[in-house]
Formats: C-alpha cells, sequence, structure tokens
C-alpha cells in the first residue's frame, strides 16, 4: 500500500474507566464516523493508522482496557492493544477460508503469544503441514 492510499479498518474498544473511555470515544471520533458507541469504521492511510495506534496506547490502561483495529481485507493485520482477551479454543484468522483448508487437510497449527508494552499484543502462527 502506498503512504497515501487508505484503507479501511474497523476500531472497536472496551474501556473500564469512564474518564479514559471518554478520551478514546473522542480520539476515535477525530478519525472515524462511530457505527455505534464504541464501534467505528476509519479510512486511513499507514501514517494515520501509526498515530491513531500510538495515540491509543497513551490514553488506555493496558491491564483493564482492550482497543482492537481490524482492517477490512480479509489478509489485513489485526491490531490489539491492551488487556488480553482469553478465548479458549478460539482463534482469529485473517483468511478463515485457507484455515479451513488446512485444518481440513491436517495440518497442524502452533500459536506463540508475545506481550510489549510499545507493540502491543504479537501473536505468531505457525503451520506444520502433513
Amino acid at each position: 500500500m502506498s503512504r497515501n492510499a487508505t484503507q479501511r479498518y474497523v476500531l472497536c474498544y472496551d474501556i473500564a474507566d469512564p474518564r479514559r473511555l471518554q478520551r478514546v470515544h473522542r480520539r476515535a471520533k477525530r478519525d472515524g464516523v462511530a457505527l455505534q458507541y464504541s464501534l467505528f469504521e476509519c479510512h486511513l492511510n499507514p501514517a494515520q493508522l501509526q498515530r491513531l495506534t500510538v495515540d491509543l496506547r497513551m490514553l488506555i490502561d493496558s491491564s483493564a482496557d482492550d482497543v482492537r483495529i481490524y482492517g477490512a481485507r480479509f489478509d489485513a493485520p489485526i491490531i490489539w492493544i491492551g488487556r488480553e482477551a482469553h478465548f479458549d479454543g478460539v482463534l482469529l484468522f485473517n483468511n478463515p477460508l485457507e484455515a479451513a483448508r488446512r485444518l481440513c487437510r491436517g495440518d497442524t497449527l502452533s500459536v506463540s503469544a508475545t506481550r510489549n508494552f510499545r507493540q502491543g499484543h504479537q501473536y505468531s502462527l505457525d503451520w506444520q503441514e502433513v
């Protein structure tokens, strides 16, 4: 994607403190259109996405709050900022059809997670082919 090309993103959040909630909501309104109170559609270029991510990291309490930015394309990255949600047995895939094809074929998936204050959660998915 070029520096000025915009892409559509969905921004959603769950903020524990009312004061932080107001601040995050105001920041989200600067770049997006509210679809629901804590759900926004944003059209951002890479620089705008980076600025939004940095701003949100400064506004939230990463141990109590949860912010997610989903790219609208099937192969777009998922940006996850804040507390880690535990979904037993649930994985999010950018390309669910490819994941289903691999799982049906018998490939196995290993998942490793790292947490970094500046970069948020980073997940590594590695397929082992049969």
